[in-house]
């Protein structure tokens, strides 16, 4: 679910970016499957907007100085 609502990877990408990057956030979980902390998405969202496709959007735009929306 990750890959679908939140990093806009394919799910095996996410999976050799993270075995290739020890130092990321690894997830938690078992079977195959990861459970990440808010804070750890955020980082690897950071991780892909600066080593990932120039063409996708990794990071949420928001105007410099402008608070998150809350709904």
């Amino acid at each position: 679910e990750i890959t679908r609502y939140l990093i806009p990877v394919a799910a095996q990408h996410l999976r050799r970016v993270l075995k290739a990057h020890p130092e990321l956030p690894q997830g938690e979980g078992e079977g195959g499957s990861k459970w990440f902390t808010l804070e750890e998405v955020l980082v690897l969202r950071q991780h892909f907007a600066s080593e990932g496709i120039s063409t996708k959007e990794y990071l949420p735009y928001r105007p410099k100085g402008v608070p998150a929306k809350v709904t």
